[in-house]
């Protein structure tokens, strides 16, 4: 069994966008957790399909800019309520990361 992989450089990832990668044939969207750590979620929000490449990361977490899914970058999706209660949404697809200090290497098994 072979594992699909993409590389990409550290200085290509930011704290406050997604960035869209392609894994195989699915793409997805990666952005860096404050602590530096790396977060990935599918690049279409199971909510309404909406692209989530280049949407906003608020103190780590992924917001869809259409209706304020958000994700956690290790599967987690919720959303938040205007009285700031949270409401989990299930779960979706995450990459496992593997920085060896230049890159990151993104995999799907």
């Amino acid at each position: 069994m072979s594992t699909e992989t993409t590389r990409v450089e550290r200085a290509e990832l930011r704290r406050d966008v997604a960035r869209p990668v392609r894994v195989g044939a699915d793409d997805f969207v990666v952005w860096c957790s404050p602590d530096g750590g790396v977060r990935s979620a599918p690049r279409r929000c199971p909510h309404l399909d909406a692209d989530l490449a280049g949407a906003p990361v608020i103190e780590g977490v992924l917001v869809c800019p259409s209706h304020g899914w958000s994700f956690d970058g290790t599967g987690a999706a919720f959303k938040r309520n205007e009285r700031g209660r949270i409401d989990p949404k299930g779960t979706v697809a995450a990459l496992t990361a593997r920085d060896d200090g230049d890159g990151i290497e993104f995999s799907r098994a």
